[in-house]
């Protein structure tokens, strides 16, 4: 009988700690969707043609703003072994499958870094290149904060939507893929 109740009690304890579990995992994807964006992934076809677009010199830094997965960073990465990587993710799911993937293939990918956290609270000065992914609702508070923080010739990557106020040096427009957006950090600091 006293095995019995044991069984149970620890059944109910596995159980609430699963209900917990889930909870925190719901609570951060809404987080995520209500402060920036949903986790989607950028495709495969869509990172191979950023890399084609982009350069990078030994040694810049590159922060991807709502980072998911870490599948863009882990792309370029793959490109540009000299280079150094940083994401920010709220999401908790997408941050744990990043964290996995850099352990798998830590030797690799030690110059990549995810962190857990809310890029609105991170300072992007050192970033040489921004990749941005999220939706239209964050972009006011984006543009108010990049002023204040972005070097002038670090170079902003916008995929999907185009920042408003803010004329592209360069766009991208193809049959097959979401549109890329370039910008230049003195656009920030002239439209503040």
């Amino acid at each position: 009988m006293e095995n019995n109740i044991a069984e149970t009690i620890l059944l109910i304890i596995i159980l609430i700690l699963i209900l917990i579990s889930a909870i925190i995992f719901l609570a951060s994807f809404i987080f995520a969707a209500l402060s920036a964006a949903p986790w989607l992934p950028t495709n495969r076809r869509q990172r191979r043609r950023l890399i084609e677009l982009i350069s990078l010199k030994p040694g810049q830094i590159v922060y991807d703003l709502g980072c998911g997965d870490g599948a863009v960073l882990f792309s370029l990465a793959d490109k540009y072994s000299e280079a150094k990587f940083m994401g920010f993710e709220v999401s908790l799911f997408p941050y744990l499958i990043a964290i996995f993937r850099k352990f798998l293939r830590y030797n690799k990918y030690k110059n990549v870094s995810i962190k857990y956290k809310d890029f609105f609270k991170q300072d992007v000065r050192e970033a040489d290149l921004i990749f941005i992914f999220l939706t239209t609702k964050c972009y006011p508070r984006l543009i108010n904060k990049l002023p204040e923080e972005i070097k002038e010739n670090c170079l902003v990557v916008v995929e999907a939507w185009p920042l408003p106020d803010l004329e592209p040096i360069n766009y991208i427009k193809e049959k097959g893929f979401m549109s890329l957006y370039f910008y230049q950090g003195a656009q920030f600091k002239n439209n503040s």
